[in-house]
């Protein structure tokens, strides 16, 4: 197996010149708009070219994010910047949205397609879902185990990207929801405020360490990871210059010292130390520093690391050129090469210059300390003595240098393409509209069962639409599978839990955590009963959507706003451990409930209001959707048929003392 690849983050030309001079062998870089990090500096077009042409000479190649959801008026306008990328010799594109992904693909087949950690791929049957798409590589989620990276690998064969150093979060990977629906900057679109990096309860009770996994790169090499992820594009030069050159060394080989160690955590590290993350299985109980409460949620950058990284920054890296001079009787060539990258110069021999010897000629090729070279090797074979005046050695270096720069730093690249968005094709929509439910517990289910409602079931039985899992580990496939296979339909939450319906014929409804955000996505649905817009969407926006499919909407209810992997009220080992019902209290005094459901996805922290639009019949009854959910959390079984009977018609609707209307009538940014 080859050596993997080590990956950095580039936020910046500063940080992209400090990766690959400490030694990356490819950077994930954002352009002005559509990538996950619109607070980190990113690059314009111009600012591009020039990153592009610095990566290319020093043979590292360079990923765009385009790992947000796209709303179907910026469709265009980030194909246009795909095929600006493509022109300058863009090594790969990195998305997350489905509907982008198919666009890329038929626009751009030349240009390889990663799909981001953001589309939770985490176990076997999601990623054989994305290769069957023609994805090049799987970036896999956060949560993935060890065990799971090596199931991953050996069922599909995929090229895997793996993270190995920097921030977590708590909520699993493209499922959170918090910074959207607290302060409408959905993380999503790139915009992520960080919620959870504040106080809750007085503690940061939903801030996790940092992963450090320098020590396990061997095990996870032998599990099929073909690149090693550092996070953090919102960084400097110093932290990604630094931690780029610790994991230079431990993938070539030289053993994890407590000196590199002592690097990685001065230069920046959250709370009490370093954490594994899910690598060894472990929850969220060993990521989050539960007790931490006081200034040390953020550790001081040490002396030690400043100096360190300072030392790595002061050095450019060269690259090696072989040098090959010849003369004939009657001209010198002088040869350099790179790879398979040469350039020769050519000039006739004088008749009237003394011939200069092998050795000062040596020394005046080997002068390559204003370029970015430096003479690996250089071999001299003379046929007939060089005369040549040193000035005209000199000017013969300096061209060849200049020719094989400008051949280094350009790249084979796309002739420009124009832009044309697909026709949709449509499915006719549902009429008349259904009423859906999701409920919490029996009492909720029964209640509503009891006056005819239609219920999507936590539980699989036969004639049932099964709600299934968002969270489907390797290790639960075959018996969700087989769930599934007992009911008269399912709702999918994750392209694993798709691949298996399609795989087991059984007929599906696309849940809301498949991010469904465009028009474009629905091709990648063309099976199902219905789809469910993105609960980031406006009612003007999903109205676009259901024009073009049966299209669902979440209607009412706590929006889950984390999914999370264990239970974090009492920082406890054990999803069962967790008692319903527990609030996170932020420092305004909002309480968000937390909810524990062992047979499903673990722990959901959800909204401190519920959406409520059963007063706005108008608004969403006029938009042409198939079916609507209401997501019964800590409502009694009353309330949930008092409700439910409001958004049927059949009683008056109330407002309730504490609710949000949430992305209804104004989006996210």
């Amino acid at each position: 197996m080859p050596k993997p690849e080590l990956l950095s983050p580039a936020g910046s030309y500063a940080s992209l010149k400090a990766a690959v001079n400490a030694g990356a062998d490819a950077v994930y870089l954002g352009a002005s708009a559509f990538g996950a990090r619109a607070g980190a500096v990113n690059f314009s077009n111009e600012e591009m070219k020039q990153a592009l042409s610095y990566c290319h000479m020093h043979s590292t190649k360079a990923y765009l994010t385009l790992n947000t959801l796209i709303g179907d008026t910026q469709m265009h306008d980030v194909l246009v910047l795909a095929d600006q990328m493509a022109q300058m010799g863009m090594d790969a594109f990195i998305v997350q949205d489905i509907g982008l992904f198919s666009l890329l693909q038929k626009n751009f087949p030349e240009i390889p397609l990663h799909v981001s950690t953001q589309a939770f791929i985490h176990n076997t049957q999601s990623a054989r879902f994305f290769m069957q798409k023609g994805a090049s590589r799987i970036v896999l989620a956060r949560e993935c185990s060890l065990s799971d990276i090596r199931s991953i690998y050996e069922a599909t064969g995929a090229e895997i990207e793996a993270f190995v150093h920097g921030a977590l979060c708590i909520s699993r990977s493209g499922q959170c929801l918090m910074s959207s629906f607290i302060g409408g900057d959905s993380g999503n679109r790139g915009r992520c405020r960080q919620p959870c990096r504040k106080i809750y309860n007085g503690k940061y009770l939903l801030s996790p360490r940092d992963l450090c996994l320098i020590s396990h790169l061997d095990e996870m090499k032998k599990a099929g990871v073909a690149s090693f992820k550092i996070e953090g594009r919102m960084k400097g030069p110093s932290y990604v210059g630094l931690v780029t050159a610790m994991y230079r060394k431990a993938i070539d080989g030289e053993p994890v010292t407590e000196e590199m160690l002592d690097n990685l955590h001065g230069i920046f590290c959250r709370g009490d130390g370093f954490t594994e993350g899910y690598y060894s299985e472990k929850t969220a109980a060993y990521i989050v520093p539960g007790n931490i409460s006081g200034e040390n949620i953020y550790q001081k950058q040490s002396e030690h690391a400043r100096k360190a990284a300072e030392k790595i920054l002061s050095v450019e890296k060269k690259i090696p050129l072989e040098l090959l001079f010849k003369t004939s009787k009657t001209e010198a060539s002088l040869t350099v090469k790179k790879d398979d990258v040469t350039e020769t110069v050519q000039v006739p021999l004088s008749s009237d210059i003394s011939p200069i010897s092998e050795e000062r000629l040596t020394q005046q090729l080997q002068k390559l300390g204003a370029t970015p070279f430096y003479a690996q090797s250089t071999t001299i074979l003379l046929d007939s003595p060089c005369t040549l005046a040193i000035s005209s050695i000199n000017q013969m270096r300096r061209d060849a240098c200049l020719g094989i720069e400008n051949q280094l730093q350009s790249q084979e690249s796309c002739p420009s393409k124009e832009i044309t968005l697909p026709h949709i094709v449509t499915k006719k929509p549902i009429a008349p509209m259904i009423l859906s439910c999701i409920t919490r517990t029996a009492a909720q289910e029964k209640a509503l069962r009891s006056m005819g409602a239609n219920v999507y079931c936590n539980h699989a039985e036969e004639g049932c639409v099964y709600l299934s899992p968002g969270y489907v580990p390797v290790n639960k496939e075959s018996h969700i599978k087989a769930q599934m296979q007992k009911c008269a339909a399912v709702v999918v939450n994750n392209h694993g839990t798709l691949q298996m319906a399609r795989e087991a014929s059984v007929p599906y409804i696309a849940g809301f955590r498949m991010n469904i955000f465009n028009r474009y996505a629905i091709e990648s649905f063309y099976d199902a009963i219905r789809i469910t817009a993105s609960p980031e969407l406006t009612l003007r926006q999903i109205k676009d959507i259901a024009a073009c499919f049966p299209t669902e909407a979440i209607l009412y209810g706590r929006i889950p706003l984390m999914l999370l992997g264990a239970c974090l009220s009492r920082n406890q080992k054990s999803i069962s451990a967790c008692p319903d019902g527990h609030v996170f209290k932020d420092e305004t005094g909002a309480a968000f409930p937390l909810f524990g459901n062992c047979a499903q996805d673990g722990c959901v922290l959800y909204n401190s209001r519920p959406l409520f639009l059963a007063d706005k019949k108008e608004a969403w009854q006029s938009i042409g959707l198939s079916g609507g959910v209401l997501l019964f959390t800590d409502e009694s079984p009353e309330e949930c048929v008092r409700i439910f009977r409001m958004y049927e018609g059949s009683e008056e609707a109330v407002l309730p003392p504490c609710f949000t209307r949430g992305h209804a009538f104004h989006g996210v940014n």
